[in-house]
C-alpha cells in the first residue's frame, strides 16, 4: 500500500491511534485515491511532455477545432493527389469546388486563436480560388475562341485583362 497507509499503521503502533475497523477501511481508500491520483499525475507529467513535443500541430487552434490541420491535408491531398483520378477537363471545377468547400469550412470554424492567422487563411484561400476561377475562365475562353475564332486580338486583351486582375 501507499505510504499514507503505512503511516496509518505506525500511529496504531505507537499507540497514537486506536484500531478501528471503519478507520482503517477508510485509510485503505484513501491510500487507493492517492496512488490514483499519482498516476494520474504521471499520465499529467506524459501529456505535458507529449503537448511540448508535438504542440506546434494543434497549439495554435482553438480547442473545438484542433483538428483543423488535418483537415488542412486533407485538403492539399484532395488538390495535389485525388485530382489525378479526376478527368483532364474537369480537374479545375474539381480543384475550385474543394477549394470552395474547405473556405467554408474555415469560415464557419474560424480554427485559429489569433484574428490575424484566421484572416490570413481567408485571404489566402481566396487566392487560390481566385487563381483556379482564373484558370476556368482561360480555359472558357479558349473553348470560346476554338468554337468562333474571332480576332486573336481580342483573347489576348481577355487573357492580359484576367491575368491582371489575378495579380
Amino acid at each position: 500500500m501507499s505510504s499514507f497507509y503505512q503511516r496509518y499503521l505506525a500511529l496504531i503502533a505507537q499507540g497514537e491511534l486506536k484500531p478501528d475497523p471503519d478507520q482503517e477501511a477508510c485509510a485503505k481508500r484513501l491510500a487507493r485515491l492517492q496512488e490514483e491520483l499519482e498516476a494520474i499525475d504521471a499520465k499529467i507529467a506524459k501529456h505535458k511532455q507529449t503537448v511540448a513535443i508535438l504542440g506546434f500541430i494543434f497549439k495554435a487552434y482553438h480547442k473545438d477545432a484542433f483538428f483543423w490541420e488535418s483537415c488542412d491535408m486533407i485538403m492539399r491531398v484532395l488538390l495535389v493527389g485525388a485530382i489525378v483520378f479526376v478527368p483532364p477537363d474537369a480537374q479545375l471545377e474539381y480543384a475550385f469546388l474543394v477549394t470552395l468547400v474547405f473556405l467554408m469550412l474555415s469560415g464557419r470554424l474560424r480554427p485559429f486563436n489569433e484574428i490575424q492567422d484566421n484572416e490570413f487563411e481567408w485571404a489566402a484561400k481566396h487566392g487560390l480560388l481566385l487563381m483556379i476561377f482564373s484558370g476556368i475562365m482561360l480555359k472558357l475562353n479558349a473553348a470560346l475562341q476554338a468554337d468562333f475564332d474571332p480576332d486573336a486580338g481580342e483573347t489576348d486583351t481577355f487573357n492580359a485583362i484576367l491575368l491582371v486582375l489575378v495579380m
